[in-house]
């Protein structure tokens, strides 16, 4: 009886240790794949602050994009009003329909209207209207 009881005790110990060692074992495995989870948790946190930052540029360029073009067409818009404003001027004036004071008048005017135009805020504007001599 003695030798089935220390036999018992030897299984029980031997169980024990394998046991221990294998719980051992997990417990190291999952530390390491919580610093591994850790780890990708910081990059993805890293990657996102880096999208959220290249949104915000991309949008800021957007921005920039569209006030240039907006910029562009009315920078257009003005150059076609006054250039048609000088053709007729010019028709005019060849036609003797009107003086080269009255023409030159109105290219002076022009260009005032184009400076002001592309320049509101100059204070040589404030007395102007920007939009005088380029009406048809």
């Amino acid at each position: 009886m003695n030798k089935i009881f220390i036999g018992i005790i030897l299984i029980l110990l031997i169980l024990l240790g394998v046991g221990s060692w294998f719980l051992k074992h997990e417990i190291e495995k999952n530390s390491s794949q919580k610093v591994e989870l850790s780890s990708a948790t910081d990059s993805i946190k890293a990657l996102s602050s880096q999208l959220a930052l290249a949104t915000s540029v991309a949008q800021i360029q957007d921005s920039v994009v569209t006030t240039n073009i907006t910029d562009k067409q009315k920078s257009n818009t003005v150059k076609e009003k006054i250039l048609r404003k000088v053709h007729v001027t010019e028709h005019k004036a060849q036609k003797k329909e009107i003086t080269s004071a009255v023409a030159n008048s109105v290219y002076l005017n022009s260009m005032w209207a184009a400076y002001c135009e592309a320049k509101p805020s100059d204070s040589a504007c404030s007395s102007r209207q920007s939009s005088s001599g380029l009406s048809n």
